[in-house]
């Protein structure tokens, strides 16, 4: 429909139907027709897995690189250019060295190899990768004499990515298993919010409607790990002081694969 002469701001939203299920088919499936998506990791946005930490008191004294979309589009323009040059063939080539960076990463990929399965693969290189195109965007433009990144930065990112893209194979193979054990781990976290001390787990769920004792002590581990709740001298639990049950902010993950 017209919009007018001075315009109209619209949001458009996508829904798409797998009637067939196949998707979930190649979610779940690494090889065969479907193995093309081992070899990649998804970058998944929305809510789905823990959010970026919130901004630390310090980071108002960051020196941050500007106009980070025309030094993309120049890092971009310069590669083409760069694999399209036949009379000068020669590879961009930034020395690192990453040796304890990658023994780090390694061990990482085949820790997450149970909920993202061919991770260990697919992002094998995703530091040095990340790395590279970092250097690209600051040899873009002119950057500011006070401008620093730090490795370890961009390490942590790695990982939040792949922590990102094992929650969203979890949500998706296993939906009513997640929401189950989320309305779960919430029951918990009130019992313990409001107790007047610490708590037997018998004495939560034997008063949390359709909660068993087998899921409520994998609960209770869960909110240890997460640090949200501890354990105290002859299996008392209590909740930790300050703590919020916050899923999208966790790294814990609620299933495993």
């Amino acid at each position: 429909l017209p919009a007018g002469p001075s315009g109209q701001t619209v949001r458009g939203k996508l829904l798409v139907t797998d009637r067939g299920g196949m998707f979930r088919e190649a979610v779940a499936n690494t090889s065969g027709k479907t193995g093309w998506l081992a070899r990649l990791l998804p970058l998944v946005d929305g809510d789905t897995g823990p959010d970026f930490p919130p901004p630390s008191v310090g980071d108002e004294n960051i020196v941050r690189l500007p106009n980070l979309t025309g030094r993309y589009e120049c890092a971009v323009q310069r590669l083409f250019a760069n694999r399209l040059n036949n009379h000068d063939p020669r590879p961009v080539i930034y020395e690192c060295d990453l040796s304890e960076l990658q023994a780090r990463w390694m061990r990482f990929l085949a820790g997450m190899e149970r909920s993202l399965p061919g991770i260990t693969g697919t992002a094998r290189y995703l530091p040095a990768a990340l790395l590279f195109g970092l250097q690209r965007l600051i040899g873009a433009a002119r950057t500011p004499e006070s401008f620093r990144y730090h490795r370890d930065g961009v390490e942590a990112f790695a990982r939040h990515l792949v922590r990102r893209a094992a929650s969203a194979r979890t949500a998706m193979l296993h939906a009513a298993e997640l929401a189950e054990r989320q309305w779960q781990i919430e029951r918990i976290y009130w019992k313990l919010k409001m107790a007047e001390g610490s708590l037997l787990p018998r004495g939560i769920y034997r008063n949390v409607r359709r909660l068993p004792a087998a899921d409520c002590r994998e609960g209770l581990l869960w909110m240890e790990a997460a640090g949200l709740a501890c354990r105290r001298e002859g299996d008392q639990w209590e909740i930790v002081e300050g703590a919020v049950l916050d899923f999208d902010r966790c790294d814990v993950p609620l299933l495993e694969a």
